[in-house]
């Protein structure tokens, strides 16, 4: 399977791609390099440093559809999403709405989206489940939450399916 890793060569990411390539997949990072490193990767694996909330690059990730995306990519310092907005708005938000419109358009519909525990807020009780009220705190939790509904959205008008 051809798999799109959006914020690949960072932490989590590079994991991810490593677990993927060692199951025979074809994987294709995305990431800017702003906190990842290239030498997180494999090195038969295809980077491309781009970023994300340019408009136009996740056209470009396209050339050759993949058959499922992961979206990793995006700023998560809680702290900073308060002195920032803008920032977050854009690397969170914005580039998650440029990449599911580019994914879709190429008939890409299958995503994988990293959210985080920041969209619950305080927790109510213990342990959080996933049917705990969302009530983010922080900049950085409403636009993960966001780029949720986001997805819930392009589910029902684009066919997409997030997991």
């Amino acid at each position: 399977m051809k798999v799109l890793v959006a914020g690949g060569a960072g932490y989590i990411g590079s994991h991810v791609v490593w677990a993927l390539r060692d199951a025979g997949h074809q994987v294709t990072v995305a990431d800017n390099l702003s906190t990842g490193l290239r030498s997180n990767l494999p090195t038969d694996c295809e980077l491309i440093e781009t970023d994300l909330s340019d408009p136009g690059a996740a056209g470009v990730l396209m050339k050759d559809t993949p058959d499922a995306a992961i979206l990793l990519a995006g700023a998560k310092a809680v702290g900073e999403s308060m002195q920032d907005p803008g920032k977050y708005a854009r690397n969170n938000l914005a580039a998650a709405i440029y990449l599911v419109e580019a994914l879709t358009q190429a008939g890409c519909y299958n995503l994988v989206f990293s959210s985080t525990a920041a969209v619950y807020g305080e927790p109510k009780y213990s342990p959080v489940d996933e049917e705990h009220p969302l009530d983010p705190q922080n900049f950085y939790g409403f636009t993960k939450w966001e780029v949720e509904r986001l997805l819930a959205w392009y589910a029902q008008l684009k066919g997409l399916r997030p997991g």
